[in-house]
């Protein structure tokens, strides 16, 4: 062996290999694999590698209908749902607070919405991370009225990606 370091066929520093040893570009894991002689292995500084890049998950959320939800309003409801993330790893664009559109003057409790919530750009692993839903009866006169609310803890979730 002669020295200076060598690498493995497939061990060019960061060089993406397949688990499987396919050439496909399927699931991989990333490494660097330094062999030195061993006479100079003590004279010879280590390679800086840098930190993995930070993992980033999305969650998606569709809010499909309503049922249930008490008439207030002289046998009516304006149904609005907001969600509220609360996470502290959350760098995405759209805000920690989302809302629904309002279905006025509800009869039956039940509303149909059809309506996604998006939250990108969500780094792991995360310390904690909730996620609340919030309904409420809109008045657009005065302050809405929350008449249901739900939390979940979407962390462990989160590390199951």
């Amino acid at each position: 062996m002669g020295g200076g370091t060598s690498h493995t066929q497939a061990g060019e520093p960061g060089q993406q290999v397949p688990q499987d040893g396919s050439t496909d570009g399927g699931p991989g894991k990333e490494f660097t694999l330094e062999m030195l002689d061993s006479v100079i292995a003590s004279d010879q500084k280590a390679t800086d590698l840098p930190p993995p890049p930070t993992t980033e998950i999305e969650f998606r959320l569709v809010i499909w209908t309503t049922s249930g939800i008490p008439l207030l309003q002289q046998g009516k409801t304006n149904v609005k749902i907001a969600v509220k993330l609360e996470c502290g790893e959350y760098k995405g664009n759209p805000p920690a607070l989302q809302e629904t559109d309002v279905h006025m003057c509800c009869t039956t409790g039940n509303a149909v919405f059809n309506w996604r919530i998006v939250y990108p750009r969500i780094e792991m692993p995360t310390r904690s991370c909730t996620m609340d839903i919030l309904c409420y009866d809109h008045n657009p006169e005065a302050s809405d009225t929350v008449v249901g609310l739900i939390s979940f803890d979407v962390q462990k979730y989160a590390e199951k990606v």
